[in-house]
């Protein structure tokens, strides 16, 4: 299992995650060749699930649920500037657009369960913390507390931003696409460690710098 996450990772340039739960259909697509017409592009609908906003974006961008060149979030505690600050935990905020989660810190963490290998190339070779950076971002969608239609913010002009906040109507990520309800991991991704750390010790682990996604 931590093999196809490590892929995931990869060609989701870290923000999403493993796609047993993606349901891609064509495939996934090739890591570099951009969201259009994948379940992430959430200006269309896919298989039956439709997250697009209402009201419609006025410009039908796709990259505007996450991403704004313009009073993006901003990290907490940096005061100046235009945009809202994100909750304590969130350090990494690539012009980030969506309303963040607000469980940072109250997730339980996967376990193997009381069977599982504590020595050897089996065992998790690494102590799992609470998600933060990357994964926070991915949670705010996945975890279920967020409509994922909720991007946007008060800074914004009105043409940018849609979801329960503004008048919008929510639309929340269906359970088919949850990881973390909530707030528990225990079943889903390790989560929450350092990949570069871990993957010498761990034969489950691939190399976070291969392209190699099979």
């Amino acid at each position: 299992m931590k093999n196809y996450i490590i892929g995931i990772v990869v060609v989701a340039f870290g923000l999403f995650f493993g796609s047993y739960a993606m349901a891609y259909d064509p495939p996934a697509p090739a890591a570099g060749s951009g969201i259009a017409n994948t379940v992430h592009d959430l200006g269309h609908a896919h298989n039956g699930i439709d997250y697009t906003a209402d009201p419609a974006d006025p410009l039908n961008r796709i990259c505007i649920f996450c991403h704004t060149p313009h009073h993006a979030y901003k990290v907490n505690g940096t005061g100046v500037g235009s945009g809202p600050e994100a909750p304590d935990g969130f350090d990494y905020l690539p012009l980030w657009n969506h309303e963040p989660t607000t469980n940072v810190g109250s997730y339980t963490p996967y376990t193997s369960g009381p069977g599982a290998p504590t020595v050897g190339p089996k065992a998790l070779q690494a102590v799992l913390g609470q998600p933060g950076g990357t994964s926070l971002l991915c949670l705010s969608c996945h975890d279920g507390s967020v409509a994922v239609n909720s991007y946007g913010n008060l800074d914004q002009p009105v043409g940018s931003r849609s979801g329960p906040n503004f008048g919008g109507v929510a639309k929340f990520i269906s359970p088919l696409y949850q990881i973390g309800k909530d707030n528990y991991l225990g079943n889903h991704h390790p989560i929450g460690f350092n990949y570069y750390d871990a993957f010498p010790a761990d034969s489950e682990i691939r190399d976070p710098d291969s392209t190699n996604l099979v």
